[in-house]
This record gives C-alpha cells, sequence and structure tokens, in this order.
C-alpha cells in the first residue's frame, strides 16, 4: 500500500506543477524529491480518534516563532492542496528521527483536530532524499566568503547544469591524493531537494595529465618572470606548441648535463585544465653510435665529395650522418633495390668518426605510421574525388588526413555500423606520403542514453520530424528530434501511446546526439481523487460538465466531464449521481482536470 501512494503523490505533484506552467528545472527538482519520499502509513481524510489527516509533498513551510504562528502547505499527486497553520505546540516529527529538519520537498503528513481543522497538532515527516548530478566540469569559480561561486557540469548525452557554491559546500576529491576541483575533472555534485541549483557538496576526480611526445622543433627558455616556449613534432606529423614558465620542470634522461635544444626528443606533461601550459618537460638529446629510423633524406657519396644521410626515428628524434665511397651499404634480403627516401634504415658509426655512416642496412618497403584519436570530421571518398578524416587525440593534438577508394575502412567487432564523428579510430598511412590514409580501424561510439519525464512531445508526420523534451530527477532538460525511423516502444506492450507526464528512456547516436533513435517508455499511470460531491453538472450534449469533490480533510477539486467519461454506480442499483454521493474520480496524468471515469455510492 505503501508503494501506491508513494507513485500516486509523485504524480499529482508532477500534474500540479506542469499545469501551472511551472518551469522544468523546477519540475524535475520537485519530482526528484517526490520520487525517494515514501509515503505515509496512514490513510488519509479522518481518523479513528475523529481528528483529520493530509499527507502530501511539503511546497510551503515556516516555522512557528514564540507567539508567532508559521505555516505549511502540502500537494498530494492529485493536486489537491491544503495550508495549515503551525503553532508553538505543534510537534514535528521525523520518521526514523534521523536529525533532518523539516523543509519543502519533504513529504509530510499533518494531523489537525476536526474541531480546528487549519491548524496543525502533528507534523510526521520524511526528508527528501538529494538530488545528484555527475560528469565533467566546464566551469568552475570557487566560493569566496560570503561570495558565492558556481560549477556547470555536463554529461557525456549533452544534458548540462550550473550549481551555486557556498562557503558550506564540502569538496573531496576521490583517494585524496591533495588536488584541488579544476575544469575537466569528473564531479558528482549533490544538492537538496527544496535548492535543487545550491550545491551542498561536490566529490572529484582529478582529470589525469595530458601528454605529448615528439621532436623539438622550436624552444625558448623562460627569463624571470617572462614566459617561454616549446615546439613538438610527432612521427605522424602533429605539432603542439606549449608555454614554459619558471615552475616548468625540465629533466634530462641519464642526467649528462646536456641543455633542451632543437633537434632533442622531448616529453611534455601539461595539465588537463591547462593544456597548452607545461608543467614538465623530460628531454633526450640525439644518440650516437647506432642508430635505427626512416630515411628523410639522402645523398650518395660521389668520387668528389661525402654524401649524406638523416633517419628520423619513431620517437621523432632525428641524427644525419655523412657517407664515403667507404660506407657499406646493404639491403635487407637483398631483393636489388636501391636505397631511397622512406626506407627504414639502421646506421652504425666509429667512435673515431661518430657523424660518419660506417655501415648502412636498409629495408625498401614503406614502414607505416599510425595515429589514433576520436573522429571530429569525415568525409567518404566518391569516384574520384577524395574524401577525409580528422582524429583528435586527448591531449589536443589533431590530424587530418585525406582517404580515397582504396583506403580500407575495418570496424572492430564488425556490427555493421559505418564510421561516424565520435568515433575511435586508428589511421595508418605510410612514411612516403604521411597524410593519406591507407586504413583506418575504428570502434562505433555507444549511443547516449537520457532518461526522464515527458515534458512535451509531438509525433513525426512522414517527412516531418516531431520532438520529445525530457526532463530528469535533478532537473536537467534535453528536447531530441524524432523521425520516421525512431522507434517507439511502451514497457509492457499494453497498447498505450507516448504521451506527456509518462516515464521515457530516449537513445541518440553519439554522431547526432540530438536525434532519438529510439524511445521505450511507460505509460504515466492516472491520478484518482476522492471525496463528496459537493457541486455537480452533467454532460449536455457537446457541452462538457463538472464535478467538485471535497475530501474529509477538507481538500477540494474540480473535474470537467465530458461524453466519454463513464459514470459508474457501486453496486450497480440504478441510482444516479447528485450532491452529497461518495465519488472517486479517475483522470489522466498528461490531462489531470478532465475526468476519465467516476464511480460513486448514493
Amino acid at each position: 500500500m505503501a508503494t501506491v501512494r508513494t507513485k500516486i503523490l509523485t504524480r499529482a505533484l508532477l500534474a500540479a506543477v506542469l499545469a501551472t506552467g511551472a518551469t522544468l528545472v523546477a519540475t524535475g527538482a520537485i519530482a526528484a524529491a517526490v520520487v525517494h519520499a515514501p509515503a505515509s502509513s496512514h490513510q488519509l481524510g479522518a481518523r479513528q480518534d475523529g481528528s483529520l489527516e493530509f499527507s502530501g509533498m511539503v511546497t510551503a513551510y515556516t516555522a512557528a516563532s514564540g507567539s508567532t504562528n508559521g505555516t505549511i502547505t502540502l500537494v498530494k499527486r492529485s493536486g489537491a492542496t491544503l495550508t495549515y497553520s503551525t503553532t508553538s505546540t505543534t510537534t514535528i516529527t521525523q520518521v526514523g528521527a534521523l536529525g533532518a529538519v523539516l523543509s519543502v520537498g519533504d513529504h509530510a503528513t499533518v494531523v489537525a483536530a476536526s474541531t480546528a481543522p487549519t491548524v496543525a497538532v502533528t507534523i510526521t515527516f520524511t526528508a527528501s532524499a538529494p538530488l545528484s548530478f555527475w560528469g565533467k566540469v566546464t566551469a568552475y569559480t570557487a566560493a569566496s566568503g560570503s561570495t558565492n561561486g558556481s560549477i556547470t557540469v555536463r554529461r557525456r548525452d549533452g544534458a548540462t547544469l550550473t550549481y551555486t557554491t557556498t562557503s558550506a559546500t564540502t569538496i573531496t576529491e576521490v583517494n585524496g591524493s591533495g588536488d584541488t576541483l579544476a575544469v575537466n575533472d569528473h564531479v558528482t555534485v549533490d544538492a537538496s531537494a527544496s535548492a535543487p541549483t545550491v550545491a551542498t557538496s561536490i566529490t572529484f576526480s582529478p582529470a589525469p595529465p595530458v601528454k605529448f611526445h615528439g621532436k623539438v622543433t622550436a624552444y625558448t627558455a623562460p627569463t624571470g618572470s617572462t614566459d617561454g616556449s616549446i615546439s613538438l613534432a610527432d612521427f605522424p606529423g602533429a605539432s603542439l606548441t606549449y608555454t614554459v614558465t619558471s615552475t616548468t620542470t625540465i629533466t634530462e634522461i641519464n642526467g649528462t648535463g646536456d641543455t633542451i635544444e632543437v633537434g632533442d626528443h622531448a616529453v611534455v606533461e601539461a595539465a588537463a585544465d591547462a593544456k597548452t601550459v607545461a608543467t614538465s618537460i623530460t628531454f633526450s638529446p640525439p644518440l650516437a653510435g647506432t642508430f635505427t629510423g626512416y630515411i628523410t633524406a639522402y645523398t650518395a657519396a660521389t668520387s668528389s665529395a661525402n654524401g649524406s644521410i638523416t633517419l628520423e626515428k619513431r620517437d621523432t628524434t632525428t641524427a644525419t650522418f655523412s657517407t664515403t665511397l667507404s660506407t657499406t651499404i646493404t639491403e635487407v634480403d637483398g631483393s636489388g633495390d636501391t636505397i631511397t627516401v622512406g626506407d627504414h634504415a639502421t646506421i652504425t658509426t666509429e667512435s673515431a668518426s661518430p657523424g660518419t655512416a660506417a655501415t648502412i642496412t636498409f629495408s625498401p618497403e614503406p614502414q607505416l605510421v599510425r595515429f589514433s584519436g576520436f573522429v571530429t570530421a569525415y568525409t567518404a571518398p566518391v569516384g574520384s574525388t577524395d574524401g577525409s578524416i580528422t582524429l583528435r587525440r586527448r591531449n589536443g593534438a589533431t590530424l587530418t588526413y585525406a582517404t580515397t577508394l582504396s583506403t580500407t575502412i575495418t570496424e572492430v567487432g564488425g556490427t555493421g555500423d559505418t564510421l561516424a564523428v565520435d568515433d575511435w579510430a586508428s589511421v595508418q598511412a605510410n612514411a612516403l606520403d604521411k597524410t593519406l590514409a591507407t586504413s583506418i580501424t575504428f570502434v562505433p561510439a555507444p549511443p547516449i542514453s537520457f532518461s526522464g519525464r515527458v515534458t512535451a512531445y509531438t509525433a513525426a508526420s512522414g517527412s516531418t520530424d516531431g520532438s520529445i523534451s525530457l526532463t530528469d530527477l535533478a532537473g536537467a532538460s534535453l528536447t531530441f528530434s524524432t523521425t520516421s525511423t525512431t522507434t517507439i516502444t511502451e514497457s509492457g506492450g499494453s497498447g498505450e501511446t507516448l504521451a506527456i507526464g509518462d516515464p521515457a528512456t530516449v537513445q541518440a547516436a553519439a554522431a547526432a546526439k540530438t536525434v532519438a533513435t529510439s524511445i521505450t517508455f511507460s505509460p504515466a499511470a492516472p491520478i484518482s481523487f476522492s471525496g463528496k460531491v459537493t457541486a455537480y453538472t452533467a454532460v449536455s450534449g457537446s457541452t462538457d460538465g463538472s464535478i467538485t469533490l471535497t475530501d474529509n480533510a477538507g481538500a477540494s477539486l474540480v473535474f470537467s466531464i465530458t461524453s466519454f467519461t463513464t459514470i459508474t454506480q457501486t453496486g450497480g442499483t440504478g441510482g444516479t449521481l447528485g450532491l452529497g454521493d461518495q465519488a472517486t474520480v479517475v483522470a489522466p496524468f498528461a490531462t489531470p482536470g478532465i475526468a476519465t471515469s467516476i464511480t460513486f455510492s448514493v
């Protein structure tokens, strides 16, 4: 019985809020509080001792102060509302005695004497559960003394909420490593149902730092308060430039005493919320002795002049060596090819002449270069017109490749999806032409999902798209387009159609987050209100009638009656509905003011 009453109270409050035109955020916040509030074990209306009882959601509350009375307003799921005075003698008790204070959003039961039906004798309440919202921080300003701050959080499905932070907001780092809250961190924000936009607590996990490694192409050291900079290019060709400050730590691998300079291989780390400012740089100077990499430049030696060869390693370290007529050049497997740019080679030098190649061993087959990241743009090739694909790594490095009809595209898992924006992909290109994709392997981005109560819905009609708007428990709202291909499924399959007020889950592709691919919904249960008929006008032809009921606690509601309203007498003795009869009205959640059925007893 408690479960049934919880659902009844939930849907009534939502119906009342929607009917009065309250904002979606407020509706979601109140709905969240209702869902989490357990129902009272008492029955509505008169009690055995003659006192009156009314249960519902607290929508307004002012505590009594000395001789000055306070007030409390409750609303039931059916939309019925009652306001009571509270005095210094009103006893207020929390279910479970957990120490909470009565506030808006709580579920409460008020008992009043029949001789003073508007004065609360006792109030028993269950504190509403807090609202939670989690995602990535997109903006954050810390509170400072009496000046509030703010935090904006965005979920993967695109839903965004902004909260006020105060000096009372508790901020806790998961695992407590000592980091402070910053943009790009993953957070969970809790807020009370009575103040759904004010963060009471924030729990966060710091975003890991980003890294980029490559060959140093430019470097300026910082001087005092003047920042420097460093530019790196990785082997596939992506480039990034970072600011270098006086606090940037610079470390040489193996510590030989060299200073960082152009041509060195380096790894730069930066914080996730300041991706262009280097926090640390680790570098290694170009190696001597044996060097292996791809040939980026080659000139053969002649009888009158030395030649040269330049190699680039996968970590972007490069080195240039002289070649002479004494340099031994050997092809792996000896197929008869001659050495050329793009070949993979290993050079050895002698200690007496570290800058001159003593031997060169090479493989003529072009080696593959790879670049992986999220697809940010993609156009498929058409005939002789090339397409293109752009990938972005987490560290911000971006590369664009041409695609042709010869580019092989393979989906991991082979579910039949096609390559799209937001998919994770790995592009291969050969060392001779790093900008032309020879193959692409991709993993489809999972669809996004958003659940909430339907606040607006228009069905698609032929080629004309429809739309659906949902608000979740935390108050976040999203609107999706619906098309003729959107699948709509009712849970339980009772044959109902999707309508405002129904709980629903919308799925959309990651590449088109605002277009619903599927909608699953559960029909909202109708509301019910019982009481004595205090006014009644029957339907007359096309003119609607009306019925007014007043329950034992004194709450009243008015419903319209149409030609479709069914009126049934309990026991079926042939009586007609009239004033003074005891009746129960059932109305749809989406149109709570229109009776679909009336059951009465004379």
